[in-house]
């Protein structure tokens, strides 16, 4: 009798085909889901997971042959990659195929899809929007591009300027809770990574769409030998009053033996409405990014045990032009932000687990008028994880410091998490971090006839306590397989940062107060041969422990207490299918509950060469406010074609 060669021995997957076995194929063997490169997050959305099946390959060699076709898939909430079965943290992901199915209009309305994220947009097609995790504000998430922090220090309203289109998009995952040990300070309430994809065949597609309000975008992606670019150009007149906008990007990803690299160009001017206050209904804006990145991967054999070392450099530019009346010199500014950093992780795995240690260092620049300050933060990171049977514990501490503008002693941020497999398709997860935040160069420093910053403020400090249950059953009855998942937690928060008035008659002060985030959250997804669909819902509850009278607030104390989302996609008749979202928003302050529903009809010939779709945004043409009293576009119909030419 043939002995087996796969027992105890770990199968690496690198990539995903449309193999019976290709997915977590079997639980008796540890399955390791590809080599990481960077460290992203932590768990795989079952929207997109593939039953498993019955037998797995006959052969390790065979094994080998396929698993080189399989793409990487990163998913680690820790420095150190763990097993899709070991992992510490419950993480959200939208896959690739659902991104191009929904019927999103640009990257940050994808973002809409998950129960936990507040999007409060201000214009559409990703014109500008604040995204914030856990009742949080849009300064304390962490935004990846494949593993490289991008926010802006000046603001959390241009982080969201992405130079990616939604062709580019593999997955996106997010991280919810503090992730200050893996990612930094700005993952103060959490992380959300937007990885790119990697062709594995050159082509050539182009995209083109047009529909009311004299909108049009057009755009074009080619796959080359070792990595692909992409650009777009759309325009709008605009669904309301001085809402008119245009934007264009450009964005490239390589690969070549051991490095990597990414540069992106984004660029838009729009019609800024009552972006910043109801008074100055006629405000514009203009805002450009560059930024690029190279990285290296590195391994080596020492004494039996393999250490893994990559590396990172990142630099980006942003300019923001502001007029509070357009067209005019009124109150006026422009601000230039430059970011240069870089980033080194190492880790190996003895007989007591893995252990990696991280740094990190960033410098900030900041120029606007009459100011000019830049600082520098340094970052270093240690960790270990170790799995025992059924548990797995992974536990670090961040050390941080900042030289220059908001300078800060050296100070400690532990973190521990916990997962415990009681059973087949089950997992229980209890995590306490401790994360951080400096504030940015707007809330310290700008001044206008409606806001004030504050150069006083110190940092932002959370202790962070999460449980988590997540189970999911690939083999249901009727060739159905589903998920669920459910989470609650509590965030002690110390020094939050808002924009608050102290009084009707009074400007917008950047202050600091002293904040509770309680909540809940749960998921069920289940899905078909030719159709899924998935429920999610998020409850939040607010406790404040200082005892400043606030007459209204801009950011933190405006959070969603409920929030509800359902999705769901069917293939009606070969490359004829629908998809479907409903959202559901109930937020705290002078704010009506409303719910929307977004409606896409797709055709696609069955060689994949074209795709022709009509898609409806709020098709209920429900009037709406997201932030302040900036109104949101009723019903949006727009119609488009996807054509492949190689």
């Amino acid at each position: 009798m043939k002995k087996n060669r796969n027992v105890g021995r770990p199968v690496t997957f690198r990539r995903f085909q449309r193999k019976a076995w290709s997915a977590f194929r079997s639980l008796t063997l540890e399955v390791r889901i590809g080599v990481l490169t960077v460290a992203t997050l932590g768990s795989v959305s079952f929207a997109k997971a593939v039953p498993a099946c019955d037998a797995v390959p006959a052969s390790a060699e065979a094994e080998q042959d396929e698993a080189e076709d399989l793409e990487e898939l990163t998913v680690s909430a820790t420095l150190a990659p763990l097993t899709q079965l070991e992992q510490v943290r419950l993480v959200s992901v939208l896959q690739r195929e659902d991104v191009l199915r929904s019927g999103a209009q640009s990257v940050n309305d994808l973002l809409k899809l998950f129960s936990g994220v507040d999007v409060r947009q201000r214009g559409p097609y990703g014109v500008q929007t604040d995204v914030s995790i856990d009742g949080g504000t849009q300064e304390q998430v962490t935004l990846l591009l494949n593993g490289v922090n991008i926010n802006t220090p000046q603001i959390g309203h241009l982080t969201t300027d992405l130079p990616v289109a939604l062709e580019d998009i593999e997955r996106i995952e997010v991280l919810e809770g503090a992730a200050s040990r893996v990612y930094g300070g700005s993952s103060f309430g959490g992380a959300i990574n937007i990885v790119t994809h990697k062709d594995t065949v050159r082509t050539v597609e182009l995209r083109g769409e047009g529909g009311q309000y004299a909108t049009a975008a057009g755009s074009a992606r080619a796959a080359l030998k070792g990595g692909s670019i992409s650009g777009g150009y759309s325009r709008s007149d605009g669904a309301v009053d001085n809402s008119d906008f245009w934007k264009t990007q450009a964005f490239h990803s390589g690969r070549w033996k051991m490095l990597r690299w990414q540069a992106g160009y984004s660029q838009k001017q729009y019609g800024a409405n009552t972006f910043y206050s109801t008074k100055y209904p006629n405000q514009w804006e203009e805002n450009m990014r560059l930024m690029a990145s190279l990285g290296a991967d590195f391994k080596q054999l020492v004494n039996s045990s393999t250490l893994n070392l990559s590396t990172d450099m990142y630099w980006q530019r942003n300019y923001d032009h502001y007029q509070l009346i357009r067209d005019t010199h009124t109150n006026e500014n422009e601000h230039r932000t430059n970011v240069l950093g870089g980033k080194m992780k190492m880790w190996w795995q003895w007989v007591a687990g893995k252990t990696a240690v991280a740094a990190e260092v960033r410098n900030e620049q900041y120029s606007k008028a009459e100011i000019d300050t830049s600082r520098t933060s340094i970052r270093l990171t240690l960790e270990h994880n170790v799995t025992l049977g059924a548990w797995t514990l992974s536990a670090g501490v961040t050390g941080q410091g900042v030289i220059g503008a908001t300078s800060a002693s050296p100070s400690f941020y532990p973190g521990i998490d916990v997962a415990w497999r009681p059973g087949e398709g089950w997992k229980l997860m209890l995590g306490y971090n401790r994360g951080y935040r400096l504030p940015t160069f707007t809330e310290l420093y700008y001044k206008s006839p409606t806001h004030e910053g504050n150069s006083g403020l110190p940092m932002e400090k959370t202790h962070n306590v999460s449980l988590a249950m997540q189970y999911r059953k690939a083999d249901l009855p009727h060739g159905l397989s589903g998920a669920a998942s459910g989470r609650v937690f509590y965030h002690r928060g110390h020094g939050l940062i808002d924009w608050v008035m102290f009084s009707p008659d009074d400007t917008f002060h950047s202050a600091s107060f002293e904040l509770d985030n309680v909540g809940a959250q749960a998921e069920v997804s289940l899905r078909g041969k030719m159709w899924w669909a998935k429920a999610s819902y998020t409850y939040l509850h607010q406790v404040r422990h200082d005892e400043r009278t606030v007459y209204r607030s801009n950011c933190a104390m405006e959070y969603l207490r409920h929030k509800l989302v359902v999705t769901a996609d069917w293939t009606l008749w070969r490359g004829l299918g629908v998809n479907a979202s409903v959202r559901y928003h109930d937020r705290v302050g002078d704010y009506t509950p409303y719910a929307t529903l977004d409606l896409k009809l797709r055709w696609t010939d069955m060689q994949g060469r074209y795709e022709v779709w009509v898609l409806g945004n709020n098709v209920t043409d429900t009037h709406y406010t997201d932030i302040g009293g900036v109104p949101q576009p009723g019903i949006w119909v727009t119609a488009g074609l996807k054509w492949r030419i190689l």
